[in-house]
C-alpha cells in the first residue's frame, strides 16, 4: 500500500472476533502505522479495534482504491 519501512502486524480477523486464528500467518498483513490506527483514513480509526473482520478490511481497501491481495479469499 505505501513505501514506509517500519510495518505494523495487522489481523484481518481480528483478535476478538476469533482468537483462535489471531496467529495463523494467513490471517495477517503488514500495514505501516498510518494506515493502521494513526490517520483519519486508518483501518482501525474506521472500524474499531475489537470486531473488525476480514469484511470491514475488504470494505476499506476498496475505499481506498488499493487492489484486495490474493490471498484474502473473497
Amino acid at each position: 500500500m505505501c513505501q514506509v519501512a517500519t510495518r505494523i502486524l495487522h489481523h484481518i480477523d481480528g483478535y476478538g472476533i476469533n482468537r483462535n486464528k489471531s496467529l495463523l500467518i494467513e490471517n495477517g498483513i503488514t500495514l505501516c502505522d498510518e494506515h493502521h490506527r494513526l490517520s483519519e483514513k486508518s483501518f482501525h480509526k474506521m472500524y474499531g479495534f475489537k470486531n473488525a473482520n476480514k469484511d470491514n478490511f475488504i470494505e476499506w481497501l476498496n475505499l481506498l482504491g488499493v487492489k484486495i491481495p490474493e490471498f484474502i479469499k473473497v
